[in-house]
């Protein structure tokens, strides 16, 4: 179909549209209707040409616009990151004054913001982890040196951390938390065995020397004029049967 247009605008209007301009600029540039481009286009035989180098204008234009909305969001990303607490995706299209449906509009550019935060988290979240664990350290070390009873509520609670996030978060802290409790725990008992004994050995023996009769009641009732007595443990109970030496003398 011919169009009747001067030679100089159908030369206008086939160089426009090799070029990838869209048929809505042409036309409002032009003064002509859409059948009428296309129908220019179409007795020139050029359209599929316009039409490729109208989607590789589109792609171009499409890709300058990622590259320029990047370029914002890493300066948004750098400054979030600069703060030790997380970064989630409406924080960003916040920042950006838009609300977080924008970002997913760019799945693209989604999918880059979550890499950088799950960077940014790591980090926060291993500074936060050698923080934890030079306080816990700092608290142990204070409980020893004051000897202190060491419990996991003691220590928690020194370093201003809830149990549950602990072990959710740093697994590994909360582990080397309950070991140090058991081993304190652990030492205690022994402390308090070996203190025990010494006494059975020492009451067994002014007990002797005072001419009392050895008993295990004896022994028993003096000791705990000076502390605690449990006769819960097998050692202090061998031990006592050792000085009264006839089970039977011990009633």
């Amino acid at each position: 179909m011919n169009v009747h247009k001067p030679k100089e605008q159908i030369e206008e209007v086939r160089r426009l549209g090799l070029e990838g301009t869209s048929i809505r600029q042409i036309t409002k540039r032009m003064g002509w209707g859409k059948e009428t481009v296309r129908n220019c286009w179409h007795s020139l035989g050029i359209t599929e040409e316009v039409h490729t180098a109208q989607r590789l204008r589109r792609q171009q234009k499409s890709q300058k616009l990622r590259e320029a909305l990047w370029s914002d969001v890493e300066k948004v990303l750098d400054s979030l990151c600069q703060q030790e607490t997380s970064v989630r995706l409406i924080d960003v299209a916040h920042t950006l004054g838009q609300d977080e449906s924008f970002i997913y509009r760019y799945p693209d550019i989604a999918n880059r913001i979550r890499k950088v935060v799950r960077q940014h988290e790591a980090r926060v979240k291993q500074r936060r982890f050698e923080e934890l664990e030079v306080r816990i350290r700092e608290v142990i070390a204070e409980s020893r040196e004051n000897d202190a009873v060491m419990s996991t509520h003691y220590i928690l609670e020194r370093i201003g951390i809830g149990a549950w996030q602990l072990q959710n978060h740093y697994h590994e802290l909360w582990q080397m938390i309950r070991e140090v409790v058991a081993t304190d725990k652990e030492q205690r008992k022994v402390q308090r065995i070996f203190q025990q004994c010494q006494e059975v050995n020492e009451v067994a023996t002014q007990l002797i020397i005072q001419g009392i009769p050895l008993t295990k009641t004896a022994i028993i009732e003096e000791m705990r004029k000076r502390l605690p007595v449990t006769m819960a443990n097998p050692q202090v109970n061998a031990l006592l049967d050792r000085w009264v030496g006839d089970l039977g003398s011990s009633s």
